[in-house]
């Protein structure tokens, strides 16, 4: 008698396996309240930069982004 189960490849357990994990970490990112969405942080960061009021001539470029390094901006990273 033969099995209707078919066994899945090696190619597609690493495939089930990859999509797993990345489920899981989506699901992990919502329920810690971390956004894991790389478009939406970039959307995000680039509309709070546009919104940033002109800075002077005369203004040290360098030290407003001192400033701005504890506002969690990646931009001040740089």
């Amino acid at each position: 008698m033969q099995s209707s189960v078919k066994v899945p490849s090696t190619s597609e357990k690493i495939i089930f396996q990859s999509f797993h994990d990345k489920f899981v970490g989506l699901e992990n990112a919502t329920m810690t309240g971390q956004n894991s969405n790389m478009t939406v942080n970039i959307i995000i960061n680039l509309k709070d930069y546009l919104s940033q009021l002109f800075m002077p001539w005369s203004s040290d470029p360098l030290e407003y982004w001192k400033s701005k390094q504890f506002d969690g901006n990646p931009l001040s990273e740089l």
